[in-house]
């Protein structure tokens, strides 16, 4: 009886805490955002550049400075920001809404600078 009472128990607060923490979309409910980082000034890429979706994903450019941010939750993101030694910051805050499945295409120019 006691062995019932346990398993009882046991099921109860995993019922109880199954829907503590964060909640998870499931993978359908997820979008890409992708293209190339390059030079302003000479249209090279820029390889290691670093592309970050609303402080939520983010991905190293590879050699021909393109990168893949997958997966980004879907429904509004607030800014693209891009980092890379030798360059200034790129930002771009005017946002927009992700839809699931998407694949937003953004081709990011960056400035020379510190």
């Amino acid at each position: 009886m006691e062995f019932v009472r346990l398993v009882a128990a046991v099921l109860c607060a995993g019922v109880l805490f199954a829907g503590c923490g964060p909640q998870v979309p499931p993978m359908g409910n997820y979008a890409t955002v992708q293209g190339v980082v390059r030079d302003a000034t000479s249209g090279n890429p820029i390889p290691g550049a670093v592309v970050t979706i609303s402080v939520i994903a983010s991905n190293t450019t590879d050699a021909t400075g393109k990168y893949k941010v997958y997966p980004v939750p879907t429904g509004p993101y607030t800014a693209i920001i891009a980092t890379a030694p030798g360059y200034a910051s790129y930002s771009d805050y005017t946002g927009g809404t992700l839809t699931p499945g998407q694949v937003l295409n953004v081709d990011i120019q960056m400035q020379a600078g510190t």
